[in-house]
């Protein structure tokens, strides 16, 4: 059985005219979780189930809307009521549309009700720093597109990028920095990026909350993240980014029964 662990905001936008909901659904409470583990979404390829593993209703409120933990307005419960949630597609549909199903789901089992606004946040843009790129052009022999870690001893990460466009790793890096990234090198095309993320990149990274503190720059002690982009050409540079919010006008701590 094929497996794909996927980081949710890369997913594709979703084809439209084809079934939103799930074909079947079973949610229960989520384990505690141990050591590195944290939200994910696992795809069995060959059976078309997802698997919602860990997830907070944060977790699925902000995947089902393709948004950061930090665009989600709602109760502060929200990122403490975790749930383990498998589900399988409806003949005819894709993965790519899971986030659409996920929104019919929880407005289902949860009563979830939100309405859209907008809200400016303090962020990062990801720009080429003095002198170039120095990105490495992905070539047919690169790895498929994604990213593969291994966890070093003194508690980094070392991340290997394959494939990955700009808008991309801006989005990989923003998940561990935990305020927004957007790119803006105009750099076209596929990269191979390798990156380091430092004990307090992780630490940032897993927390579900998404506060942020004022001062972009202020925020980056302690991060090894600068220091990747570097060797790339790249750095970050604040900005205030103007940003969709979903705001939760209702939702229930307990799903309905499965």
């Amino acid at each position: 059985m094929l497996r794909v662990t996927l980081p949710l905001v890369l997913l594709c936008r979703a084809a439209f005219g084809q079934s939103s909901s799930f074909e079947v659904a079973s949610i229960k409470p989520a384990a505690p979780a141990t050591g590195h583990q944290q939200y994910h979404m696992t795809v069995a390829g060959d059976q078309g189930r997802i698997e919602f593993v860990n997830a907070s209703l944060l977790d699925l409120v902000r995947t089902a809307y393709r948004v950061r933990a930090y665009q989600v307005k709602g109760p502060e419960w929200m990122a403490t009521q975790k749930f383990d949630l498998i589900a399988k597609l409806a003949e005819g549909t894709t993965r790519d549309q899971a986030p659409e199903m996920l929104q019919a789901l929880l407005a289902d089992r949860f009563k979830l009700a939100v309405h859209r606004s907008k809200d400016v946040f303090p962020g990062v843009a990801m720009v080429v720093a003095k002198g170039g790129t120095k990105l490495t052009v992905s070539t047919a022999e690169s790895a498929k597109s994604g990213w593969s870690r291994s966890f070093m001893p003194d508690g980094s990460m070392h991340v290997e990028a394959k494939k990955m466009t700009m808008p991309a790793l801006a989005d990989l890096i923003a998940g561990f920095l935990g305020y927004p990234v957007v790119d803006t090198t105009d750099e076209a095309g596929e990269y191979d990026v390798s990156l380091d993320f430092s004990p307090e990149d992780l630490s940032t990274g897993s927390k579900s909350a998404g506060v942020i503190a004022s001062g972009a720059d202020d925020r980056q002690t302690g991060s090894s993240i600068p220091a990747s982009l570097q060797r790339a050409g790249l750095k970050l540079e604040s900005r205030k980014l103007p940003l969709d919010v979903i705001v939760v006008d209702r939702l229930e701590r307990v799903p309905t029964a499965n």
